[in-house]
């Protein structure tokens, strides 16, 4: 997967319309192995924040026993990755508990994350 979808060549920006801040150039779309560093406290978020992680996949189906990794796509959005590769849940995780399965697979991530 990261050998065909893997982050952006060109940085993002964020402009604050309000004024109030600076505009902000930066890639939250991770780039591997340039970014690996950059997740470091999402992968520490996510791994101390399991029971919350396995409550998440199991309401959506998922059985949370079955995962062995997880892949930080975006912001603080992961790819869970199971010992059956056909499965690509996404979860967000935000403040340790906040733990949501934001797409089924990593096609619907995706298409919700993009607006398509």
């Amino acid at each position: 997967m990261l050998s065909t979808i893997n982050g952006l060549d060109r940085d993002q920006v964020a402009i604050d319309t309000d004024g109030n801040e600076a505009d902000e150039f930066g890639r939250t779309m991770y780039k591997y192995p340039e970014d690996y560093e950059t997740i470091f406290s999402l992968r520490q978020e996510i791994m101390e924040n399991m029971k919350y992680v396995n409550e998440a996949l199991q309401l959506s189906g998922f059985d949370s026993s079955k995962v062995v990794g997880f892949v930080p796509l975006y912001g603080h959005r992961a790819m869970a990755v199971f010992t059956d590769k056909a499965l690509s849940p996404v979860i967000s995780i935000h403040q340790g508990n906040d733990v949501i399965v934001y797409g089924n697979s990593l096609m619907d991530y995706w298409e919700k994350e993009l607006d398509l």
